[in-house]
């Protein structure tokens, strides 16, 4: 019994050093394959986390831009996605993994048309069904980034929900690697 509530203990006192908010910003690159095309981007990546006073499960609110050409023409794409994120650190390296959902803007779409594409912004329900990374944690108050990855799924929405037609293809995969830095706020 003593054995177990020590170790009770210590769990709470590890749990009780870490942050309760965590706020990323960085730099990310994505490389998205459209059919014959390839859109390559690079931009902005920037996520808040909340802590919970469980040391491994943390809610995170994970935006994100990238800004490219297609043919020529400036391409954006723009992402909001929310969800769990489960965490270990051994020492000053935290190693974490994600599961986010929300939805996507881009203009030219994720998906070739065959009008001019400087034109129309989509919407696409978007996910990351898993995806990860590594914190290097400096201080106390700051820590690097030094890799997320995460595999961003773009899957075609209703056509009620667009402003013209959609075409047949239903998804599309959006590999994104980010590096930056993190704010880490407050204590559990």
């Amino acid at each position: 019994m003593p054995v177990g509530l020590l170790l009770l203990l210590s769990l709470s006192g590890h749990a009780q050093d870490r942050p309760r908010i965590e706020i990323f910003g960085g730099f990310s690159h994505s490389d998205i394959q459209t059919g014959g095309d390839r859109i390559k981007g690079n931009g902005w990546h920037a996520a808040i986390t909340i802590n919970s006073r469980q040391s491994w499960l943390e809610f995170v609110a994970d935006f994100s831009g990238h800004y490219g050409s297609l043919g020529g023409a400036k391409t954006v794409t723009q992402v909001a996605m929310a969800g769990l994120r489960f965490s270990s650190q051994r020492g000053r390296l935290m190693w974490f993994t994600h599961s986010l959902y929300g939805v996507s803007f881009g203009r030219p779409p994720l998906i070739q048309l065959e009008e001019d594409i400087n034109t129309r912004q989509r919407v696409w329900f978007t996910f990351v069904p898993g995806g990860g990374g590594l914190d290097v944690v400096l201080h106390r108050r700051i820590a690097i980034r030094v890799l997320q990855f995460d595999l961003v799924f773009h899957s075609q929405t209703p056509d009620y929900l667009q402003n013209y037609p959609q075409l047949d293809q239903t998804s599309t995969i959006q590999p994104r690697l980010s590096v930056g830095i993190v704010l880490r706020i407050g204590k559990i």
